[in-house]
């Protein structure tokens, strides 16, 4: 996978959870767009850049959210397991929020694309892997695996 496509994909979660026309975004659309995600960090690869940039601005958080639970109206708090290898049979639930999980991604994913776009290349795929190491990834999987959960609910 090219940094091309990598970014294609970057654009595509972002324009789905940006939309300005506030249409409704179903599963079905989100799903392949959290696959292709998932798959293209596998493919990150650069040379790291060493100059200092600025950081991306800031977005207002409340609007943001806001415009996501618009998108995605019928999503809202679920359950993890707090263990999954261990103390099986026994774990705890944790809660957790699909509405944040997409802010989450998206505030990690709008940086991506203002380092693309303001920075190098390698900098924006520095960041988009460290992003997805460090953070966002939990936020897709558990994403994922909730609305898998819809999914095998509703049958």
């Amino acid at each position: 996978m090219q940094p091309s496509e990598i970014r294609a994909v970057v654009r595509q979660y972002l324009g789905l959870v940006e939309g300005a026309d506030h249409t409704v975004v179903e599963d079905e659309t989100l799903l392949p767009v959290l696959d292709h995600l998932a798959f293209a960090q596998q493919f990150v690869r650069f040379t790291f850049d060493p100059t200092e940039y600025p950081d991306p601005p800031r977005r207002d958080q409340a609007a943001f959210r806001q415009s996501i639970s618009r998108r995605f109206p019928t999503y809202g708090y679920y359950n993890l397991p707090e263990f999954v290898t261990k103390e099986i049979a026994e774990s705890k639930c944790v809660v957790a929020d699909a509405i944040d999980d997409i802010l989450d991604i998206g505030n990690d994913l709008l940086a991506v694309e203002w380092y693309w776009a303001n920075t190098s290349e390698a900098d924006a795929l520095w960041h988009f892997q460290n992003s997805y190491s460090s953070h966002w990834q939990g936020h897709l999987r558990g994403l994922q695996f909730y609305i898998l959960s819809r999914y095998w609910e509703a049958a």
